[in-house]
């Protein structure tokens, strides 16, 4: 069973999630959506928006939409305008196709747009695990991350 998403502005996942959806639900964001043409664009925003936080927490979808339907501070801190149901995700999920979302998440999260308005850079941090297999390594490499053992 999983603990539930509890809102912690102060905590470095809420801070990285809290910036994130800033830019996804931004004027511009709506901007480039319609730029793509893509139809429904409220409904892709808050699509986007439930998968970016159910991939940065590490939570199935419906696990996050009946966290955001069951808490209020969730549906402020998304800025979801209207009850969320599982299958209209899925459904916004299933005709998202990779260019229309990979133009959109490119156009968003340009570096050039975010230095030319004087806004913070955001950056996404990657906090899965990293698995080392140690036979691959060579004795020099060993002994590079194990110093003591060259004496």
């Amino acid at each position: 069973m999983l603990s539930p998403l509890i809102l912690d502005v102060r905590h470095p996942k809420w801070i990285i999630a809290q910036n994130v959806l800033e830019c996804v639900d931004s004027k511009r964001a709506v901007k480039v959506a319609s730029r793509l043409k893509i139809k429904d664009i409220d409904n892709f925003i808050v699509t986007i928006t439930i998968l970016l936080i159910s991939s940065l927490f590490k939570r199935d979808v419906s696990n996050v939409i009946s966290e955001i339907n069951e808490f209020s501070d969730l549906i402020k801190f998304m800025t979801i305008k209207y009850a969320v149901k599982s299958h209209d995700i899925y459904r916004a999920h299933s005709n998202i196709d990779f260019k229309s979302l990979y133009g959109f998440l490119s156009r968003i999260f340009s570096p050039s747009m975010i230095s030319r308005n004087n806004k913070l850079q955001i950056v996404i941090v990657d906090n899965t695990s990293i698995l080392v297999d140690l036979n691959t390594l060579g004795v020099a490499q060993l002994m590079y991350l194990r110093p003591d053992s060259c004496n």
